[in-house]
């Protein structure tokens, strides 16, 4: 006698690998702006990200930002999207790879200017949110 048991394995595809940001330098206008991705420098004390878009933190999120951890040089996370209709609209744009860019909200506590004088870096930051944009400063911050 055998049995037969046939496994098939669909991924999660309302998880989606994401970084939030890396060690770009982001130009400020009067400056260039750097935030240090160390354990020292970023503080995740904040848990789980809200997902918004552009920013605008006037609307309720769109998602969150979990499993959010420094890797190398570089914030990443899992993002997951709700189930209203806007989420919906924009996982599927994800999927298509219409929609990649994001952009991390945060704010700074602790500024180191550079031997140069024309980088901050930012040698302690808090992320705030994550927003979903058209074309992010960072070109290294999206979703994968």
């Amino acid at each position: 006698m055998h049995r037969t048991l046939e496994l098939h394995y669909r991924g999660d595809d309302s998880a989606i690998p994401v970084t939030l940001s890396t060690e770009y330098a982001v130009d400020r206008g009067d400056y260039l702006e750097v935030l240090e991705h160390t354990e020292r420098a970023v503080d995740l004390s904040r848990g789980d990200l809200p997902v918004i878009e552009a920013h605008d933190n006037s609307q309720v999120n769109i998602g969150i930002v979990e499993q959010i951890r420094l890797v190398g040089r570089k914030l990443k996370g899992v993002l997951r999207l709700g189930s209203s209709a806007r989420a919906k609209e924009l996982l599927a744009d994800i999927q298509a790879k219409v929609v990649r860019n994001v952009s991390v909200g945060y704010s700074v506590a602790q500024w180191r200017e550079s031997d140069e004088g024309d980088v901050m870096i930012a040698t302690r930051w808090s992320p705030h949110e994550l927003s979903l944009v058209a074309a992010g400063a960072d070109p290294g911050a999206q979703l994968y």
